[in-house]
Order: C-alpha cells, then structure tokens, then sequence
C-alpha cells in the first residue's frame, strides 16, 4: 500500500495546475499533453485506490497527522 494515498489523490490535480500555469501560452500541444498526463496520473491513482478497497468493516485508506501538537 502506498503511504499518504488520499493526500496524493488531492495533490496530483493541484500541481498539475500549477506546473500548466508555468507553460507559455503559445506551446498549445505542450499544455494539451501535460493536461493530458497529469489527468491520467491522478485517474491512474483513483484505479489504485479503489482495486485496493477490501469490504471490511474496519477503516481502510486512513492517514493521521497531528494538527495541534500537545
């Protein structure tokens, strides 16, 4: 199991978004395949996600980060 899925779940999209914004206007095909990929990769993570899904009662894909440390 990849550690942190869900968080590169919802990483992949945003740093293909700002990798794009880094992209001159005029590389038409550049910006069209780079959208391409980053769509593929995160759909590529989605598949993984969900074949690696056991009907369990217990909580599967859990990531716990301390937000306020004691």
């Amino acid at each position: 199991m990849i550690p942190n899925i869900l968080s590169l779940l919802i990483a992949l999209p945003l740093i293909g978004a700002l990798v794009l914004l880094c992209i001159p206007r005029q590389a038409e095909r550049a910006i069209r395949w780079f959208s391409l990929f980053a769509a593929f990769a995160t759909f590529a993570v989605s598949c993984y996600l969900f074949a690696s899904f056991r009907a369990t009662p217990e909580m599967q894909f859990v990531e716990q980060i301390a937000w306020i440390p004691q």
